[in-house]
């Protein structure tokens, strides 16, 4: 059995039935399956890289996204204006 990663996504060759579906794949999934003029919410964390893929694929894409909301955070900060500024850009 051949396995790889692609795009950050568990990949099984072998047996395409299994392939995890890449993250634009998701989008468009959810895309077609929307009522028109819907919109949706996405909850995210981590790197940001798919939700920028979906911005950068074009196709109107974005026209269904509402908001975007970034789960994150710092346990320990030492409330500098660095750590301010972080929090007044994400808000």
């Amino acid at each position: 059995m051949e396995s790889f990663v692609k795009f950050g996504a568990p990949r099984d060759t072998d047996h395409p039935k299994l392939k995890q579906p890449l993250a634009l794949e998701v989008w468009e999934s959810v895309v077609k399956s929307l009522d028109p003029g819907s919109k949706v919410t996405i909850l995210t964390n981590g790197p940001l890289t798919n939700i920028a893929k979906i911005i950068l694929a074009g196709k109107n894409m974005t026209n269904t996204i509402q908001d975007i909301l970034v789960v994150g955070g710092h346990i320990n900060h030492d409330n500098t204006d660095k750590w301010k500024c972080i929090q007044c850009s994400l808000k």
